[in-house]
Order: C-alpha cells, then structure tokens, then sequence
C-alpha cells in the first residue's frame, strides 16, 4: 500500500514537473522571457529530475537502474 502512494505521489510530481517545464520552454521560444545559462542548468536538472521520478512511478524497483542505482554502497566503487 506504501509503495503505491510512493508511485501516486512520485506520478504527480512527475506531471507537474513536465507541465512546468513545458510551459516554461514555450515561453522561452516565443520570446516572451529571458533566460541565463543558470536558468538552462536548472531546466536541464529539473527534466532530468522529472524524468527519473517519472521512470520510478512506472517502474519502481523493477527499474533497471533504479535497482543498480539502490544496490550501490556509498564508497564502494561501480561494479562494471
């Protein structure tokens, strides 16, 4: 039951991100803000963000990466 919540919540933000995203693009090409190369940075990071969020809600540790990403010990080297 957690893990579904989990998946709900990490859906949700996922879609607001993608919106906000969207939405924030637009502008830019249409010329109706102006934007820095930090501001790309975040837009960059946060559609990353979205992304793996995204990918979690529809996978959750069935994910490949999800699960290599969790397996890992902090200080313990890649296994590749």
């Amino acid at each position: 039951m957690k893990s579904v919540v989990i998946r709900i919540l990490a859906a949700m933000l996922s879609l607001a991100g993608v919106v906000v995203l969207v939405s924030r693009l637009i502008q830019l090409v249409q010329g109706d803000a102006q934007a820095s190369a930090l501001e790309y940075a975040v837009l960059a990071g946060a559609a990353c963000g979205t992304w793996m969020f995204g990918r979690f809600a529809l996978n959750g540790e069935r994910d490949p990466l999800m699960r290599r990403l969790s397996a890992r010990k902090p200080g313990q080297p890649d296994s590749r």
